[in-house]
């Protein structure tokens, strides 16, 4: 009678889909030589770990080239500064991908007490995730093993 109930909570978690939204999203692997497994909740087994940072699934252009040149700057100390209007808009966005991501990693235990978690994370810069047309995810990504 157990397994019939999980799997019941399962096939009902599986067919869950996520509000329309922006997401920050944790990508985490696991590998050894005979597998390679993929870091999950619970509450959602086919969707990646995350955190809903604004209603509007779109990335504007702005924002986008921002978020570029701060996790650019992380890893290079000379990067050209952006315009005026580029920077506002952007240095917004930033904070709510690095609030998310500080959520995500506190919720699931992975913040290991950092301060800055974009100190050791990296966000997946070259493209946002698009699962849907109401539904797109930032990547973040750990630092290497």
């Amino acid at each position: 009678a157990n397994q019939v109930q999980d799997i019941i909570s399962f096939n009902r978690d599986v067919k869950q889909e996520p509000a329309r939204g922006l997401y920050v999203g944790l990508l985490k692997l696991r590998t050894s030589v005979s597998t390679l497994s993929i870091f999950t909740s619970k509450s959602q087994p086919l969707m990646l770990p995350s955190i809903k940072i604004s209603d509007n699934p779109n990335v504007s252009r702005d924002e986008w080239l921002w978020l570029q040149r701060v996790q650019a700057k992380t890893q290079e100390s000379d990067v050209n500064p952006l315009p005026d209007e580029v920077t506002q808009h952007g240095r917004t966005f930033q904070q709510r991908v690095a609030r998310g991501a500080a959520r995500l990693l506190t919720r699931y235990n992975l913040d290991d007490g950092e301060e800055d978690v974009m100190e050791n994370y990296y966000i997946y810069t070259r493209e946002v995730i698009e699962l849907n047309e109401d539904v797109s995810i930032v990547l973040l990504l750990p630092p290497p093993d």
